[in-house]
């Protein structure tokens, strides 16, 4: 295995390749270790033989549940594949070029991926390492307006090994150098000279190779650095911390950053993760077990022994869950080697929170993670919080608060029905987003306070976009509400001879093939065609029937009249009539966009 994710409803996603025959594979566990059978029907998925490899696979979550992953794969045509996945497993066949992934070639032998990662409009970031960097729509379309035609070489470091984004979009990127770098970019793949003034922040060491192996943004923008740097003999870790304009924090270790122990050969350190806890305490799990140290980089002596803490059990991936364990992944090998088993494992952190922040219900989130209401085409959405205070005290001075609104008035909160939590109670709160012209993204801060020492105020970045009825439409089959790629207005993503602007015209299905919208029917004298639309789709497009006596036309709308059959609010039907002439006759109808 080589990636462990964890979805919002706790169900933990394993991802790595199959022993011996190196198939991409992906196992999806429920929160109590049990195999979950609902995913792709057994509980695994396989990419095609011909992926198959022994390189590393990464992957990441969208904000709608669906799951890009990543490979590469050297030799003469050396190329780094996506894939991306609905959340039940099933491929996603409006995905890249090939019904479901993108192969694209790159110079050189590659040997990992850093990435994908993604920037908050949904675009995919990803390098096969060493390099160059590119970008993809959410659909999996090459985004040509990302650095040189959609990719980004010649950079410093000229080995990429991660890449982490920040809540601005800026990307961040690390590597191997002879001293501890990392280079920022931004949004748009240029370097961001507002970092360390050249774009590239550089901590001097030893003068020895460093590779930084992880990246966290943290949500006051100050950016956690774990690195390897080698020594003489053997190799040591590397913990630093920058400030938001590339200098060193010196509020950590007095110098901006900390050298530990050696960690021993790179079977040791090459599993390395490290965590940030809502606390602020850093948390790095390796091959041997556990570090933590306090958010001044000092050792946390009340962890384990003197800060460290030692297991049998193989760790190779971890995530820090909301409610305070930390889940770890690796594997052991079995049969003299020739085959190994996952395990999966629960560590008691010390963190007991004293509130929980649900949303929706049963699902934790994590102080400071982000929360996306979606595109909203027209009215508003609400989502419904759920404050619980699992610890043994009264959580008090609970309020809501909305701060940083781009829109001032778009994001509206509910108080809490309590202001006072005893141990074991909860309560809710609704955050309802309306938002009204112009088009485009939406942010705002919910803060919410209580007199929890660890989590007051509990931050939630909140995005939203105001889009038009296609946007989401868009997003809903395609992934991406760019007017590019699979989901074009003038794509025909099924093949069944209507363009996706006709089938979002008339509410049909652009992933499955059907027949035409629309009845014809000749009542005598009389031709009616009927028809449905989304009632939304009027602030966009323009419906006119037309008739001819011949395919070939001319087509003329005169002597036709049209009709509101029904209208629920959300999809009317209507009937365009029309004298029948003698002969044959025609009647189409034309979709243009306002």
């Amino acid at each position: 295995m080589t990636n462990m994710l964890v979805q919002s409803d706790g169900k933990i996603l394993i991802i790595g390749r199959t022993s011996p025959d190196l198939l991409m594979a992906m196992y999806r566990f429920l929160p109590d270790g049990s195999p979950d059978i609902t995913f792709n029907g057994s509980g695994a998925v396989f990419a095609p033989l011909e992926f198959a490899s022994d390189n590393g696979v990464n992957g990441v979550l969208q904000s709608d549940g669906r799951i890009v992953l990543g490979e590469v794969r050297p030799g003469a045509e050396a190329s780094f594949s996506l894939f991306r996945y609905f959340p039940n497993g099933s491929i996603d066949g409006g995905f890249g070029t090939f019904g479901g992934y993108t192969v694209t070639t790159v110079p050189g032998s590659p040997y990992g991926l850093a990435g994908p990662v993604l920037q908050p409009d949904g675009k995919i970031v990803v390098a096969a390492t060493p390099g160059p960097l590119f970008r993809f729509h959410a659909h999996g379309a090459p985004d040509l307006t990302f650095g040189n035609a959609g990719s980004v070489s010649g950079i410093t470091p000229a080995v990429i090994t991660v890449l982490a984004v920040q809540n601005d979009g800026k990307v961040l990127v690390g590597g191997e150098r002879t001293s501890l770098e990392v280079l920022r970019l931004n949004p748009d793949g240029t370097p961001d000279t507002t970092f360390a003034n050249t774009g590239r922040a550089s901590i001097a060491l030893n003068g020895n190779p460093t590779t930084v192996g992880g990246l966290i943004p943290m949500s006051d923008g100050r950016i956690l650095i774990w690195a390897a740097n080698r020594l003489t003999v053997g190799t040591r870790e590397v913990i630093a911390r920058l400030l938001p304009d590339g200098t060193p924090d010196t509020s950590f270790n007095g110098t901006g950053w900390k050298a530990g122990a050696s960690v021993g050969p790179s079977s040791d350190y090459s599993s390395a993760r490290m965590l940030l806890q809502p606390d602020g305490r850093i948390l790095l799990v390796r091959g041997s077990g556990f570090t933590r140290l306090l958010s001044d980089g000092s050792s946390d002596t009340g962890f384990g022994t003197n800060g460290n803490s030692q297991t049998t059990l193989p760790l190779y991936s971890a995530a820090l869950l909301p409610a305070g364990p930390i889940l770890t992944a690796g594997q052991r090998f079995t049969n003299g080697g020739s085959t190994y088993d996952l395990v999966l494992a629960h560590y008691q952190s010390g963190l007991v929170p004293g509130m929980v922040v649900e949303e929706p219900a049963g699902t934790p989130l994590s102080n400071g993670a982000s929360l996306d209401f979606g595109l909203v085409a027209a009215g508003s959405r609400t989502k419904v919080f759920t404050l619980r205070n699992p610890g043994s005290n009264p959580l008090t001075g609970i309020s809501v608060s909305l701060t940083a609104q781009s829109h001032p008035g778009e994001f509206v909160s509910t108080q809490p029905g309590a202001a006072t939590l005893a141990p074991g109670a909860q309560t809710t709160f609704a955050v309802t987003f309306t938002p009204s012209a112009p088009l485009g993204p939406r942010t705002a801060t919910l803060n919410i306070a209580s007199s929890d020492v660890t989590n007051n105020p509990f931050v939630i970045p909140l995005t939203g976009t105001r889009a038009t009825g296609t946007q989401a439409w868009r997003v809903t089959y395609f992934g991406s509400a760019d007017n590019s790629g699979p989901g074009a207005d003038l794509n025909d993503f099924d093949h069944d001879g209507t363009v996706n602007l006709m089938e979002y015209a008339t509410g049909s299905h652009p992933l499955q093939s059907s027949p035409p919208a629309g009845q014809l029917v000749n009542n005598g004298g009389t031709l009616t065609f009927t028809w449905s639309r989304p009632a939304a789709a009027l602030t966009e497009l323009v419906y006119q029937p037309e008739a001819a006596v011949a395919p070939g036309g001319p087509w003329s709308k005169a002597d036709i009249t049209t009709t509101v059959l029904s209208d629920n609010g959300v999809t009317q039907t209507v009937q365009a009539t029309t004298a029948a002439a003698g002969g044959r006759k025609f009647v189409r109808l034309r979709v243009t966009r306002l």
